[in-house]
């Protein structure tokens, strides 16, 4: 009954904190086309950025100078999201080590609280920036959320936690972009059920008691045999991620582009994608990874991003973009679960917020590099190109698998 109690208001605090992240991926195009007009008049860094950025495009040869620097714009304000998550995701999952779950997430859900009132009072563009980056600070509890779940269940047990963890994100991306205004009220109402309701999952007994490390510097610290695993495990994530981040960012703006979505249109895409998402990581991750295994999974997932940006990059009907957009949820519901469980069971008790922060962390700074990357890459060659580069770029990951060791799931003899 503790149990899932406690997996309950894990499951909120993720779904918070991806609604918020994707609340705002389908006004991107929209936004920025109404912002940055104004913003490019100003005597400022931001408006010579943004006259810099028309006139390289216009030098390329692009007919909508002012579309192409949107791209740019637009996912350099998810890479300054993403970031801020990478720096606080290993300092939030060590301090729970250290403090307990309960407590740091009482303190991240108020801030995320807090940043979601910010956007909403925001009439500058300034204070909609310093909301986001709040909410970038803030949204490092990920790795506190899945430590917990990883506390109340056992080994055997890890993917189907996970895979509810996933489930969790999917719901998020789906509803984010269609909640908007009232993401501040259900902030505050999970600040308070964690408040009253959340049990501490990590006894005072378990809780490890060093300083807090730099956010990559436990991949290259051989503490336990188990280290070279985590270590290989964040390498493939963080590449993977990368990859899809980078694309994720860009779609909204290849539908705008390629068959003029509206912000609506666009909405209603990122609601498929969700929907995808929730049924491949509630239901197909939680039933076929105790028979396949989270390597195998973890390999489909990435199989499936493959084809997925190969698709997209020739689509030129909604069908069949529909269709490539279906695999890249499809991608991402079965590789990102799949390698949190596996970092999850290659560490131990009193390490699961210390590495899950890790393996966070190199998510958080894919999520920062890729969109900037995929930027620069269709600012300069399009569309098409982008999604086929980046298809190719997953081979590397896909390779990482194999190498990967077989997690024991067995419990320890007490």
């Amino acid at each position: 009954m503790e149990q899932k109690r406690s997996l309950k208001i894990i499951f909120f605090t993720i779904f918070l904190n991806l609604m918020g992240f994707a609340i705002i991926l389908p006004l991107y195009p929209a936004m920025l086309h109404y912002y940055l007009p104004t913003e490019a008049q100003e005597i400022s860094f931001v408006g010579q950025f943004i006259r810099v950025c028309e006139a390289l495009a216009e030098s390329i040869g692009h007919d909508n100078s002012l579309f192409m620097t949107s791209v740019v714009f637009g996912c350099l304000l998810g890479s300054m999201y993403a970031f801020l998550q990478f720096i606080f995701a290993p300092i939030w999952g060590k301090l729970s080590d250290k403090f307990g779950r309960k407590q740091i997430l009482i303190i991240t859900l108020t801030g995320t609280a807090i940043s979601s009132l910010l956007w909403c009072v925001s009439a500058k563009f300034e204070l909609f920036i310093l909301a986001r980056m709040l909410a970038g600070v803030m949204a490092g509890n990920l790795s506190v959320a899945s430590a917990a779940a990883a506390d109340v269940t056992s080994k055997a047990e890890r993917a189907k936690a996970m895979g509810l963890v996933g489930a969790a994100f999917g719901l998020g991306f789906l509803l984010g972009p269609a909640i908007g205004g009232i993401a501040s009220k259900l902030n505050l109402l999970a600040v308070i059920w964690v408040l009253f309701q959340f049990k501490e999952t990590l006894p005072a007994e378990k809780r490890y008691a060093s300083k807090v490390k730099k956010p990559l510097a436990g991949l290259g610290i051989n503490e336990t045999i188990q280290i070279p695993a985590i270590r290989k495990t964040n390498l493939t994530y963080f590449v993977f991620i990368l990859a899809f981040s980078g694309l994720e960012f860009t779609l909204s703006f290849l539908a705008t582009e390629r068959f003029f979505y509206t912000a609506t249109q666009v909405g209603y895409l990122f609601l498929f994608i969700g929907s995808i998402l929730i049924f491949t990581q509630g239901f197909i991750v939680r039933r076929l990874t105790p028979l396949l295994g989270e390597k195998t999974m973890a390999f489909a997932g990435i199989v499936a991003g493959i084809v997925s940006f190969n698709i997209i990059a020739f689509a030129h009907d909604q069908i069949t973009f529909f269709l490539g957009s279906g695999f890249l949820a499809l991608s991402v519901g079965l590789a990102s679960p799949s390698l949190t469980s596996l970092v999850s069971l290659y560490a131990t008790e009193d390490t699961q917020g210390r590495y899950l922060g890790f393996f966070r962390a190199a998510g958080s700074l894919a999520r920062a590099l890729g969109p900037l990357a995929a930027a620069s890459l269709y600012f300069c060659w399009g569309s098409k190109m982008t999604y086929l580069l980046v298809a190719l770029v997953l081979l590397w990951p896909l390779s990482m698998i194999f190498i990967l060791p077989k997690p024991l799931k067995e419990e320890p003899v007490k």
